[in-house]
């Protein structure tokens, strides 16, 4: 059996400003999920993921973004939003992108 690596999420830093979450977590791991939501959203600023030796995986954001909306303008704007995600997650050489699908009523 291959053991595989554990990620830890920066969820657990989520009141913390994204790069010092990192460093806390960095002490710990090398893999981490980034939740990017909050002070952790990719899409908020220019993040410098290079400066840390870490196996990336990133989770999308899922507040706001839900790709079962029924309302069209809702569903499109949240497949925009992981678009980008997913092109942030790849300039960092994140290994997966966690999407959740939403929710359609």
């Amino acid at each position: 059996m291959t053991s595989r690596p554990l990620f830890i999420s920066t969820f657990c830093c989520i009141n913390y400003p994204l790069r010092n979450a990192l460093a806390t977590i960095s002490s710990r791991t090398s893999h981490v999920e980034i939740l990017s939501d909050g002070l952790h959203d990719l899409l908020a600023g220019c993040i410098s993921c290079e400066e840390f030796a870490f196996t990336y995986s990133v989770h999308a954001p899922c507040a706001e973004v839900n790709i079962a909306a029924v309302i069209e303008r809702m569903r499109s704007a949240s497949v925009l939003e992981l678009g980008e995600v997913l092109e942030v997650s790849a300039r960092i050489g994140a290994e997966h992108l966690v999407v959740h699908p939403g929710y359609s009523p």
